[in-house]
């Protein structure tokens, strides 16, 4: 009843897919050297501390590149945004065409390029690029195939984003303490210890709270939308029709969730990957017999 799945293994919606992964992970690339920045060398510079005692410039390099590091940060941060944005526009690029919407220039600015499509998809694996959304929808009527698809979106990332929250606040504790048991260990006065505990914990504590509140407020936006389409859904019941202008509605709300979502390493989502699929093709499949679709 639909061509979504026909339309979706196209060679141009091959290239737009292999464009945004290409550009998301140059985003990744960004948070890995934010993370490396922010949390991995001040640990270590915890333990060269440690280790050589007796050497006061580490102290003295530990100050000045804990204020150094917040600030490159924020650099990378720009970086990181401008790639994120343009891998946004082209996924919300291949969804309109997809699913038939329309292009919101007044929200999404001008469409991606040709010219920026070409450049960012060469040389990236295709091979698990095709049948990106579940076959079973391809036998529904067409807007309750796009809901459904979006409704797979947004529950994937869910998936995703609540393991990884539980990753950082883990990852967090963890350079907590190995910093602040150096710091006690390291000397009794509370120069030494300051030194030694609470100039290393202030990028790992920026890196912390920047991460912790960006994925919230993802987390947030993405509970926003699946109520927006459990609401559409739930109108099934009472034989109202999924209308486009809600389609719409829920397609831009991603499109701005994804342009301003924290960008998640790509082993995260290789550990998640196998379950949240399963769950995906599921759900899709339960959806159809609850609703007698």
């Amino acid at each position: 009843m639909n061509d979504i799945i026909t339309k979706e293994n196209l060679p141009e919606n091959i290239d737009k897919l292999a464009a945004q992964r290409h550009l998301y992970s140059q985003a990744k690339v960004y948070s890995i050297i934010i993370l490396i920045i922010c949390v991995l060398v001040p640990v270590l510079m915890s333990f060269a501390k440690l280790v050589f005692p007796t050497l006061t410039i580490i102290s003295q390099i530990a100050i000045v590149y804990s204020v150094f590091a917040v600030f490159v940060k924020i650099g990378l941060a720009d970086c990181q945004n401008s790639c994120r944005t343009m891998a946004a526009g082209i996924q919300q690029l291949f969804d309109c065409g997809l699913f038939n919407l329309e292009w919101n220039e007044a929200l999404c600015g001008n469409k991606p390029q040709p010219e920026d499509i070409y450049r960012a998809q060469k040389g990236v694996e295709r091979s698990k690029l095709s049948n990106w959304y579940e076959e079973v929808v391809s036998s529904l009527e067409h807007n309750v195939a796009v809901l459904i698809c979006q409704r797979t979106n947004v529950t994937y990332d869910q998936g995703i984003r609540r393991y990884f929250k539980t990753c950082v606040n883990i990852m967090f504790l963890i350079a907590l303490a190995i910093v602040f048991l150096i710091g006690l260990s390291s000397g009794k006065d509370m120069w030494t210890w300051f030194l030694y505990a609470i100039v290393p914990l202030m990028p790992i504590v920026s890196w912390y709270l920047d991460v912790r509140k960006q994925n919230e407020d993802n987390l947030n936006a993405l509970n926003k939308l699946q109520s927006l389409i459990e609401k559409c859904l739930s109108g099934l019941d009472s034989n109202t029709p999924v209308r486009k202008e809600d389609l719409m509605t829920i397609q831009n709300f991603m499109y701005l969730h994804r342009k301003s979502s924290y960008t998640i390493p790509d082993f995260i989502y290789k550990i998640k990957r196998s379950k949240s699929e399963q769950a995906a093709y599921y759900t899709a499949n339960q959806l159809c017999a609850r609703y007698k679709l």
